[in-house]
């Protein structure tokens, strides 16, 4: 880039600046400047004529040149008349110019606000249409789109409407500049992400709500996005939130301007930023981002028992958990099967751990379900207050995939009743089983949720082809499954329960008779757990295959509330474990058939029951990250070990000299801290004096003049003190 000096700039400027209209003098022979400075035109065949292909050409090629004529003679004029100055150097100026005045275009065009622009929004399903079209067509061709090409598309889209309708841009120039600028941003260093920011995706500002949702809805058309925006309390689910919950869905659905949905979270994340582990240990999955804790059954029923420990605190707590339960099942759950929201393409994200018994609010069979790597459903069979497994999910996911790849028979039924070490589903297995559709790496999870609320501008019926055009391009192998680690045992215990004949007692007869590691890790499990309700969740994934998804829905509820009318229940409150019967016992049919009495389903009235509502006891603080090494990942602490010399705090040593903070000494004079003296007077701190005045530290508090102190000091000219002197300037009158 040239560099002009201020009065190069300055001359330059008056010269683009001067009034040549008034200047009569140059109008009165511009005309002989240029007859004067016209070159002589060489011959040439005849030039082209109005209706030759290459007219425009050839006038746009005389209109430059008679232009060029033109601005030599006003500098012909203006260097002798006025400031001589180079032409060159003017046109190298303005060129220089003119890039700063294109760039500071190109960079209007960056911030311009188009999600608030409705001429852009209006005109953008059409365009988006047209992609989705050939698209369509493309991959008939094997053609298909990746990201950059979407992101050209995008960025050329803005740039026309931007040059058509905010101010003039040249578009080819302007996604050059952008190509370039961009190119220039990625780190050269190939191990740019292993520092600071090794394990963590950088997924910019996150929602944070006090009321729990955020919700964005679109300004004319597109996608409706739902977050659950708490992390703060792990997006407990109150009585309340599943109500706000169930309202942004219903008005979703009603909203003829959506599209689609977007259901996303800000999880809770609980690691350490610089958490590299130790070298020394070995390397184990480390589960950090929580989107929910669940429905807030336990807090529900702390809350209302309090300290009681009879049994009318006990049924208090009961009726406000059975109510609980009634919204969530009944109001929410059951809106799944019926809202009008089914028919919209909704896009959910999972990007945490979920606990199972909430599961269907984010891996709804019709959804279209993104999961990345830190994505976790705890599937074991666990206590609590709603302990069924979610059957009506189970029986879906199974019979979408019966059309795609089957799961291995059994398989849900297994899972219905396994141990946490056989049940914690990842990616892998989430995606093999049917309950999420897409695996993306979480440092590309940005980019798809940007991309997918793109595209749900495109209008109906291609909204959702459009949708799933960007989650193709972004999808990713998650890595092995583990599901076909154990299938073959699982086809040979559970593959047949869905025939009436084979008991639990068959089951349990099955896997004491394998007698291997996977068969003992479930009766250990097994052990643990009530025995009436085991097989009562057993007989409930026999009868999952002939009932309709809300007769499932009803069993699922109708087994959560006989479990907390049961004496099982009430020791499992207790924090006591004296449970009813036993696995291999044959007498407990009555109790087992009680968890599917009518009267199990049906709830009672709780038009007056308790809501809990969060308080600041469920408010989660984020822990302070302790100072980590970023080389080793070491915490600070006592026995932490230097990477270069293995020492620790203790027994460290100074790498030159050998030397511990207990024998340190000089390098160059070889005195210790104890004998220091200074290397140009040889005084030590005891006797040390100033070289210039000969004070020692006790006589620095005296005038070098008159060698008087601080306490006894007086005036070398008045000889008075400082308590009882005052300045004879001030005892002088005013007019003195």
């Amino acid at each position: 880039m040239a560099s002009f000096t201020s009065e190069q700039c300055k001359v330059f400027e008056e010269f683009k600046a001067y009034d040549w209209e008034k200047d009569k003098v140059f109008q009165a022979g511009v005309a002989n400047i240029l007859k004067a400075m016209a070159k002589p035109t060489p011959t040439k065949a005849a030039s082209p004529s109005p209706h030759d292909a290459d007219y425009d050409e050839f006038r746009h090629g005389q209109q430059q040149e008679e232009l060029l004529q033109v601005l030599r003679a006003k500098h012909f004029y203006f260097n002798k008349f006025k400031e001589p100055f180079s032409l060159d150097e003017y046109l190298a100026y303005e060129l220089e110019e003119d890039k700063k005045e294109q760039e500071q275009r190109f960079e209007r065009v960056e911030v311009y606000d188009f999600d608030n622009d409705e001429r852009y929004l209006q005109g953008l399903p059409n365009i988006i249409q047209g992609w989705v079209n050939k698209q369509l067509n493309d991959g008939k061709n094997g053609k298909l789109w990746d990201k950059a090409r979407l992101d050209l598309e995008y960025t050329k889209t803005k740039a026309v409407y931007y040059s058509s309708c905010i101010e003039k841009v040249d578009v080819g120039a302007y996604m050059l500049w952008k190509h370039d600028k961009e190119s220039k941003e990625v780190s050269v260093c190939p191990f740019a992400n292993l520092w600071q920011n090794k394990g963590k995706a950088d997924l910019g500002p996150q929602l944070i709500s006090d009321d729990f949702l955020c919700v964005d809805v679109p300004k004319s058309t597109g996608g409706y996005t739902i977050a659950w925006a708490s992390p703060a309390t792990r997006n407990l689910l109150t009585a309340a939130r599943l109500t706000q919950l169930s309202k942004a869905l219903d008005d979703a659905g009603n909203d003829d301007n959506v599209t689609s949905l977007f259901l996303t979270a800000t999880v809770a994340d609980t690691a350490s930023p610089f958490d590299m582990g130790s070298p020394d240990k070995q390397i184990e999955t480390k589960d950090t981002k929580t989107i929910s804790q669940g429905v807030a059954y336990d807090a529900t029923y702390r809350h209302v028992r309090g300290k009681g420990d009879d049994k009318r605190s006990h049924d208090d707590a009961v009726k406000a958990v059975d109510h609980l339960n009634n919204v969530y099942t009944r109001q929410l759950i059951q809106q799944l099967l019926t809202s009008k929201a089914r028919a919209k393409p909704t896009v959910a994200y999972l990007n945490g751990s979920l606990p199972l018994h909430v599961a269907p609010l984010m891996l709804w069979p019709g959804y279209l379900r993104v999961a990345t790597e830190h994505a976790l459903i705890p599937c074991h069979v666990t206590l609590g207050h709603a302990p069924a497994p979610p059957l009506l999910l189970y029986t879906l996911c199974q019979q979408r995939m019966a059309a795609r790849k089957p799961v291995p028979g059994g398989y849900f039924a297994f899972l219905a009743l396994a141990p946490p070490e056989l049940a914690r589903l990842r990616a892998p297995e989430l995606l093999r089983i049917g309950l999420v559709d897409v695996f993306v790496p979480e440092n590309q999870l940005n980019d798809v949720i940007l991309h997918t609320k793109r595209m749900a501008f495109c209008p109906e019926p291609n909204t959702s082809m459009a949708v799933q055009m960007i989650l193709s391009m972004f999808s990713s192998y998650p890595g092995p499954e583990r599901v076909s680690t154990w299938q073959n045992a699982i086809e040979q215990v559970f593959g047949d329960v869905h025939q009436p004949e084979v008991s639990f007692a068959t089951v349990l007869g099955r896997l004491e008779q394998l007698d291997n590691a996977w068969s003992k890790q479930i009766l250990e499990h097994w052990a643990t757990l009530p025995p009436v309700l085991l097989k009562a969740i057993f007989k409930a994934t026999q009868q999952v295959q002939e009932k309709s998804p809300s007769e499932i829905l009803a069993l699922e509820e109708g087994i959560n509330r006989a479990w907390r009318q049961s004496a099982d229940y009430q020791q499992f409150c207790d924090g006591k474990r004296d449970w009813q019967s036993s696995l291999d016992a044959d007498d407990d049919a009555e109790l087992v058939n009680a968890y599917f009495e009518a009267r199990a389903a049906e709830p009672s009235d709780d038009t007056h029951a308790f809501e809990y509502e969060i308080s600041s006891s469920d408010v989660i603080e984020a822990p302070t990250p302790a100072m980590v090494c970023p080389v080793t990942g070491q915490a600070s602490s006592a026995d932490a070990k230097c990477p270069v010399t293995g020492q620790s705090n203790v027994a460290a040593k100074c790498p030159v000299t050998g030397q511990s903070n207990a024998d340190a000494k000089c390098p160059v004079t070889g005195q210790s801290s104890s004998e220091a003296k200074c290397p140009v007077t040889g005084q030590n701190n005891a006797d040390a004096k100033c070289p210039v005045s000969g004070q020692s530290s006790a006589d620095a508090n005296k005038c070098p003049v008159t060698g008087q102190s601080n306490s006894g000091a007086k005036c070398p000219v008045t000889g008075q003190t400082s308590a009882t002197g005052t300045c004879p300037a001030a005892d002088k009158p005013k007019d003195a």
